[in-house]
């Protein structure tokens, strides 16, 4: 969440000077060795940087995979990278508001497709590794989530997002006292809004406006694989070739420009999108669980 990243791990840092949040080398190389092995130097350099003393949070939902048939794999890596000391956190939400989210963010990181293409089963299978092209609604299972991960981890936070903000995973994990605690609760209570999701009438224009260029045989975006553009992008300027339209900000437009003319709606899926109803009851039940946990939080029973 941007909220913690921008402002309460910030403050969290000055309260405890040995924490070093997102170090630059750290947080590159996790990337990286999510899309391809490091060699011998990079590791070596990511094996120092994560021993050097400091109490790293490297915050990134890309390490945990947004394609659940890549979980798995995903948490192997970690594993490896990390050590099964590490302490895990994952902010969790139930099955229809994440799946809104999932397809908002896929739209706004330049994925034009309709939400009738892009859930869809059968294709997910196919995706590439970190490559996001479509997504299986019935493979999203909070259980299985959180089983892949404390069956790795020693020390594992399951948080719903409706707790988030009570902060109490960062108490267990820092045995801060309540007085700093109750200022990070502040902190992020009063946290600006920096990350509003495109609007209903944004996802529409930005579906018609790609199925415009579709129609020349022009494609207004790349295809939708954000960790290995943030590898590609900082490994060299000129590594892969920029967008048609790179140069005009559409998501400027719609959420600067156009959302101050036109009223704000909020973007609801299609209700008749094939969602198994068996796995909407499960995961609301078990999300229910875990928000009634005494810390609203589920660390490993080994």
């Amino acid at each position: 969440m941007l909220g913690l990243q921008r402002f309460v791990f910030p403050e969290l840092k000055k309260i405890d000077r040995n924490i070093e949040f997102n170090d630059e080398n750290l947080t590159f190389l996790s990337y990286k060795c999510h899309v391809t092995p490091l060699n011998s130097s990079e590791s070596c350099l990511f094996n120092k940087v994560l021993n050097n003393g400091k109490d790293h949070i490297v915050s990134s939902e890309f390490l945990i995979n947004r394609d659940p048939f890549q979980w798995e794999e995903s948490a192997d890596i970690n594993l490896e990278m990390f050590g099964k000391e590490a302490n895990i956190v994952i902010i969790i939400k139930d099955t229809l508001p994440y799946l809104t989210s999932l397809y908002l963010q896929i739209i706004q990181e330049g994925r034009c497709i309709s939400e009738k293409d892009f859930f869809d089963s059968g294709k997910a299978l196919c995706n590439r590794r970190n490559e996001l092209r479509y997504f299986s609604p019935d493979s999203f299972q909070l259980e299985k989530l959180h089983k892949i991960y404390t069956e790795r981890f020693n020390n594992v936070f399951f948080v719903p997002i409706s707790q988030v903000e009570r902060l109490t995973f960062i108490q267990d994990i820092y045995n801060i006292s309540n007085s700093q605690l109750f200022f990070l609760q502040d902190v992020f209570k009063n946290s600006p809004r920096i990350n509003r999701s495109y609007s209903a009438l944004s996802v529409k224009l930005s579906l018609k406006k790609e199925y415009f260029f579709n129609f020349f045989g022009i494609n207004s975006h790349g295809v939708c694989n954000a960790p290995e553009q943030k590898i590609k992008k900082n490994s060299s300027k000129n590594y892969y070739t920029k967008p048609f339209l790179s140069r005009f900000n559409w998501r400027y437009f719609l959420q600067n420009i156009l959302d101050k003319i036109v009223p704000y709606t909020i973007f609801k899926l299609q209700e008749e999108l094939n969602i198994s109803k068996q796995v909407l009851k499960e995961n609301s039940i078990y999300l229910t669980k875990i928000e009634k946990s005494n810390r609203f939080t589920a660390s490993s029973q080994k």
